[in-house]
């Protein structure tokens, strides 16, 4: 199951995993070489050439990106209803 899930999705040096789950907003930069998997309730960010993985990383442990995530769930969770 391991070696599957591994070559569907890995986690690399510089990729962020973020909770979605309980302790939203919650997030850890994958900063040395592993070999892992996760579980559905975090979120894989994955590096790329346009984003540098660290700035990111800060971005999302502030105040104002965990108050605008959460907001933002809320809303698809229970979105408003027109009259």
């Amino acid at each position: 199951m391991f070696k599957h899930e591994q070559q569907r999705v890995s986690i690399k040096r510089n990729d962020i995993l973020m909770t979605r789950i309980g302790d939203i907003g919650t997030c850890r930069l994958i900063d040395w070489d592993v070999r892992a998997s996760f579980y559905v309730s975090l979120d894989l960010i994955k590096e790329n050439k346009f984003t540098n993985s660290a700035f990111l990383a800060c971005f999302i442990s502030s105040i104002y990106f965990k108050k605008s995530y959460i907001k933002e769930l809320f809303m698809l969770l229970f979105p408003k209803k027109l009259i």
